[in-house]
């Protein structure tokens, strides 16, 4: 395989990782805080430390819903840049 279609390869390949990557942690980050703040059916009633806390997937459907283009370009121009620098492993030049 000659060098620019292996750094090309492995170019994609860190396009991916960077994605699922910043994808997985930007949804943990919102249904983390989602997840912190108290079921609106419980607002007026006196605290009492009853219920805990519980996830909610649908934070985690917005977060993509609203930032997921912003999450494909930042992974877009993260692996650019590390392809283009050859910092990235697989993409160096020998």
């Amino acid at each position: 395989m000659g060098i620019v279609l292996r750094r090309l390869a492995f170019g994609c390949f860190w396009f991916a990782v960077f994605w699922v990557g910043l994808s997985v942690i930007g949804g943990g980050i919102a249904t983390s805080i989602a997840s912190s703040k108290p079921p609106p059916d419980t607002v007026g009633i006196k605290k009492n430390y009853s219920h805990a806390p519980e996830l909610d997937p649908a934070a985690a459907a917005e977060f993509r819903e609203y930032y997921g283009h912003y999450v494909l370009l930042g992974a877009a121009i993260l692996a650019a840049a590390g392809t283009f620098a050859g910092v990235l492993p697989g993409t160096r030049r020998k």
